[in-house]
């Protein structure tokens, strides 16, 4: 689940051979920038769903990486 919808995956990097070191050096930096940028996502303890009941539900995931859905009971 670490792709966001509607993305693909960056083409693979190909390391600079020719140019100053320092252009080299900028260009993997900017690399290495861009990927942590485009796999970094939004982490949450849950989310809440609405069926199409009404009813409210929570998925999380547990400890040892079960999904646990819960439903959410409307106060009274």
């Amino acid at each position: 689940m670490a792709t966001r919808p509607g993305t693909s995956p960056p083409a693979p990097f190909i390391a600079p051979v020719t140019g100053a070191m320092e252009e080299r050096l900028a260009q993997v930096a900017q690399a290495i920038n861009r990927k942590a940028d485009i796999t970094s996502v939004p982490t949450y303890n849950g989310i809440h769903l609405i069926a199409p009941n009404g009813s409210t539900w929570m998925v999380s995931v547990s400890n040892t990486g079960t999904l646990v859905v819960t439903e959410m009971l409307r106060p009274s």
